[in-house]
């Protein structure tokens, strides 16, 4: 598995920023890129293969301009993208084989196909919500979208990519859902949000599996490469395991499951970084 720092991005940001790409199982440094964005940028996106990564960039010269930034880490390549979105939300979102990237931007999704030069920028429209909409996700294949309403609602919709077709709505969550992850095989998507429940789902029939609850407001969350364990972090730093598989439809067996985990809080200078 691998994961990217972006270095300190912040209002000092004035040059091109290196990108640290970590193997996270042996704990090292697999290679250092630098990037051709300079700017305030928000933390990085990486694709479920660590192929690619995908920064979301202010300029400096034109703050309300947002730019992406789209790097090829086995090459090194950095492909920028002007959003032509003023104002957008943070979310943006690239598939498995890097052919495609999107970005919320209000009611509706931008997106560009990365096959083309320039990359040829296309716009859905998201029929299941009219509130603006926040953090997106492929799917393994990449042939649909998860997508968060950013309302209080806690609505995430599941769309074609190609089409932005509604193919299911996700309704239960009670607040703003900071956070929707596909399953590595593409058969649970998980929502967590700050009704302090993870909820786990079948994403073809939008049928709800069980609910994970929290005591506290839930900021992240991810599956395992096997797609067998669930992680969660809570507004309290606090970091729990699950089990993605046993007692599916028994949430209070997976809750006494995962208190029998190793957990941990965040120490302060992490609860500063990941939770503002």
């Amino acid at each position: 598995m691998a994961t990217a720092d972006c270095g300190q991005l912040g209002d000092k940001a004035t040059s091109p920023q290196p990108v640290t790409v970590w193997d996270v199982g042996k704990r090292k440094v697999v290679k250092t890129l630098t990037t051709t964005a300079a700017g305030v940028g928000d933390f990085p996106e990486i694709s479920r293969d660590g192929s690619w990564i995908l920064e979301h960039v202010q300029q400096k010269a034109n703050p309300r301009q947002p730019v992406l930034n789209v790097l090829n880490v086995k090459t090194g390549v950095t492909t920028l993208i002007n959003e032509h979105c003023v104002g957008a939300l943070r979310g943006p979102a690239i598939n498995d084989d890097g052919a495609r990237v999107m970005v919320p931007c209000g009611s509706e999704l931008l997106g560009w196909r990365m096959t083309t030069k320039p990359p040829a920028a296309y716009r859905l429209a998201a029929g299941f919500a009219t509130q603006p909409q926040g953090r997106l996700s492929f799917s393994p294949d990449g042939r649909r979208v998860a997508v968060a309403n950013m309302n209080g609602e806690g609505q995430v919709g599941i769309l074609d990519a190609e089409t932005g077709k509604t193919l299911v709505v996700l309704a239960g969550h009670t607040d703003r859902v900071p956070r929707v992850v596909w399953s590595p095989n593409g058969k649970l998507f998980l929502t967590a949000s700050r009704d302090g429940t993870a909820r786990v789902w079948d994403p073809t029939s939008g049928r709800l599996l069980r609910t994970l609850d929290h005591p506290a407001p839930l900021f992240g969350a991810a599956f395992s490469p096997d797609s067998r364990t669930i992680a969660t972090m809570d507004a309290n730093g606090t970091i729990r395991l699950w089990d993605a598989c046993s007692d599916c439809e028994d949430p209070e067996a997976l809750l006494a499951l995962a208190q029998t985990r190793a957990t941990r809080g965040l120490t302060a200078s992490e609860k500063l970084t990941y939770l503002g």
